[in-house]
């Protein structure tokens, strides 16, 4: 099956490649958005799929990287918005390379909950002020199927702020271990992205919100989330 998933992959990231260069992509910002989103995802799970089979995922996420800001650049060049692009997770998969992004982390009104969250845990690592976490977390959780990804922000922002040298460290990546592992049988995560690590995805990526976090604090951890290239 994993065999399947990569040959596939790699298929949409080329065919993806080659409708956004077209000019009925290219001049329709709806589907420009759609296929530049979707390469960056389909870069990012090759990528997943590598770290956690123990190989170096960095190419995969490099491209992933360069090809958004190439998007993001060519969007703001001609006027447009990129508020809808998913810039808190390629700021997050940025860190990971120890590139930069270069661009602002603005969302837009009536964003879903959990992308507001990811600009946050990004602005947090780039030392950008990011108020209105534990907001954003509440009103995640305010919607039962949302539970457990309201647990998750909640364990990303509580390991960020305990710092590198906290006593407690161990357990809350431990915690955020176990939250991440649950997603194999959330109806929220089963239905999202497969970066995200839901369903059947979840034995094939890895975590890297939570691998992304570790390494900005510099946290050396046994978890197979933590960032080892």
């Amino acid at each position: 099956m994993l065999e399947k998933i990569i040959a596939l992959r790699h298929q949409w990231l080329a065919d993806a490649r080659e409708i956004i260069q077209t000019p009925k992509v290219r001049d329709n910002l709806e589907l420009f958005l759609q296929n530049a989103g979707d390469i960056f995802r389909y870069n990012v799970e090759l990528g997943l799929i590598a770290w956690r089979g123990g190989e170096n995922p960095k190419p995969y996420f490099v491209e992933a990287v360069d090809d958004l800001s190439d998007f993001c650049q060519a969007l703001v060049d001609r006027g447009d918005s990129i508020a809808r692009l998913p810039l808190g997770a390629a700021c997050l998969v940025a860190s990971l390379i120890g590139r930069g992004f270069a661009f602002a982390l603005d969302g837009e009104p009536g964003e879903a909950e959990d992308l507001h969250l990811d600009r946050l845990l990004a602005a947090e690592i780039r030392g950008e002020a990011a108020n209105g976490a534990q907001e954003g977390i509440a009103r995640l959780g305010a919607v039962k199927r949302q539970a457990l990804a309201a647990r998750s922000y909640k364990g990303y922002f509580e390991i960020l702020k305990a710092g590198p040298n906290a006593a407690g460290l161990a357990a809350l990546v431990s915690s955020a271990d176990g939250a991440y592992a649950a997603r194999a049988k959330d109806s929220f995560f089963s239905g999202g992205n497969a970066i995200d690590g839901g369903g059947r995805y979840n034995d094939l990526v890895v975590d890297y919100r939570l691998g992304a976090i570790l390494k900005h604090l510099g946290h050396e951890s046994p978890s197979m989330h933590a960032w080892k290239w």
